[in-house]
C-alpha cells in the first residue's frame, strides 16, 4: 500500500510558480494571461505569440553581443546546471524534453535580461517600442503563470558580465536585483513600492520577478506597526469599520458598483 503513494508531496513542492485555478480564470482569462510576451513553460509554443518569438531571438543575439568573450555555450550549460531545480519551481510537471526546457529558459532568460538593460536607456523606448503594447508588456511581466526562476537570470547574468566588469558604467551594474529594481521597478512602477525597501532591497531569496516587485510593494516593519496601532485605537473607539463592507452593505448605502473593463498595473 505505502509504495503506491507519491513520494512527491505537495507540503515538500518547492514550487513557487503555478497557474490560476480555473474557477477564478475561466470568466476573466485576460487578467492572467499574457497578451503580449510569454514568459515560461505556461503559455510556450501558443501560435499567437510567433511575432514575439522572432523578437526574443533578437533580443537573444542583442544579449550575447554584449560580451563577446563569452560563447553560447557557456550559457547553455548555465543553464543546464539549474534545470532541474528550475523544473522544480512550477506546480504543473513540464510536458517538454531537457533540451527544449533549458532553450525556453535560454530564450525568455536573455529576452528578459536584455529588456532590462535596454530600459535603462531612454532612448531606446522610442526606437524600438513603436509597434508594440509597452506596458502590456511590462504588465506581462509581472503575471504567476509568466514566470521563470529568478536564478536562472542570475545565472545568465553572471555568465554574461564575467571578464568585463571592469567595463561596468557603474557598481550597481553587477548586481541583478539592483539592475531589476532600478530600470524596471522604480522607473515603472515605482509609485507602487516603498522607498525604504527599494534602498534596503530585499535581502531573503527571490524567486522570480513577480516575487521581488511584491515584496517591494509591501509596508516596512514600522508602517505595518503604526498601521496596527492605528487599528487598535479605531477598534477601541468604534469610529471606522476595519474591513472592507460587503457589496450588499456598500449597495444599501448608495454605492454604484461598475465592473471594470480592463485592469492595468499603476504607473
Amino acid at each position: 500500500m505505502l509504495e503506491n503513494i507519491p513520494k512527491r508531496t505537495i507540503a515538500n513542492d518547492p514550487f513557487t510558480i503555478s497557474r490560476i485555478p480555473p474557477f477564478i480564470r475561466d470568466n476573466h482569462k485576460d487578467f492572467y494571461e499574457p497578451q503580449m510576451v510569454p514568459i515560461g513553460p505556461y503559455h510556450h509554443n501558443e501560435e499567437r505569440f510567433h511575432e514575439m518569438e522572432e523578437h526574443k531571438r533578437h533580443y537573444l543575439h542583442d544579449f550575447l553581443e554584449r560580451n563577446s568573450q563569452v560563447n553560447a555555450g557557456a550559457y547553455i550549460d548555465a543553464v543546464k546546471n539549474v534545470m532541474k531545480n528550475a523544473r522544480d519551481y512550477y506546480h504543473e510537471p513540464i510536458q517538454l524534453s531537457d533540451n527544449k526546457f533549458v532553450e525556453m529558459l535560454l530564450l525568455d532568460g536573455c529576452f528578459i535580461l536584455e529588456l532590462i538593460l535596454k530600459l535603462g536607456n531612454d532612448k531606446h523606448r522610442s526606437l524600438c517600442w513603436a509597434r508594440w503594447d509597452f506596458m502590456s508588456i511590462l504588465s506581462d511581466l509581472l503575471l504567476i503563470e509568466n514566470q521563470i526562476p529568478f536564478f536562472v537570470l542570475e545565472k545568465l547574468y553572471a555568465v554574461n558580465i564575467s571578464n568585463s566588469l571592469d567595463g561596468c558604467k557603474n557598481p550597481v551594474d553587477s548586481d541583478l536585483k539592483s539592475l531589476v529594481v532600478n530600470n524596471l521597478f522604480v522607473k515603472y512602477f515605482g509609485d507602487n513600492l516603498q522607498t525604504s525597501r527599494v534602498q534596503r532591497l530585499f535581502e531573503g531569496p527571490v524567486h522570480h520577478l513577480l516575487h521581488l516587485y511584491h515584496e517591494l510593494s509591501l509596508p516596512n516593519s514600522e508602517t505595518r506597526k503604526e498601521c496596527y496601532i492605528a487599528s487598535s485605537h479605531r477598534q477601541k473607539n468604534h469610529r471606522l469599520p476595519l474591513v472592507i463592507p460587503s457589496a450588499t452593505r456598500l449597495f444599501e448605502l448608495g454605492f454604484v458598483l461598475r465592473k471594470q473593463d480592463s485592469i492595468k498595473i499603476a504607473r
